[in-house]
């Protein structure tokens, strides 16, 4: 079954790992990245990042907080977002280290 904006009924769910949204009864709402873990309680889970003291990076995703609502189950489910090309690390003209002809040509 697909709702009128994606989202699908939770019978479908991939349970193998894969990156998902999903919509949990009021006050929840959306969350997103989320991902099933039959070693974890409630089986849907997703990972918020920690941060070392005085960095500015996260660490590794594998040591990030793993979260889960408990005793709420999601009401549907949709495939993450793909983002926007722009969004993505060096995809941006000129970001790639590459130099490009304008730019090699003004030097």
């Amino acid at each position: 079954m697909t709702t009128s904006h994606g989202w699908l009924s939770m019978e479908s769910a991939p349970k193998d790992g894969t990156l998902i949204d999903l919509l949990y009864p009021y006050p929840r709402g959306r969350t997103i990245d989320c991902y099933w873990d039959e070693e974890f309680l409630t089986g849907w889970v997703w990972r918020t990042p920690t941060w070392e003291a005085a960095q500015l990076d996260p660490k590794p995703w594998e040591q990030w907080s793993v979260n889960s609502y408990p005793n709420m189950e999601p009401m549907f489910w949709r495939p993450c977002p793909t983002l926007p090309i722009e969004a993505l690390p060096h995809a941006a003209a000129g970001s790639t280290g590459e130099q490009s002809t304008e730019d090699a040509s003004a030097q």
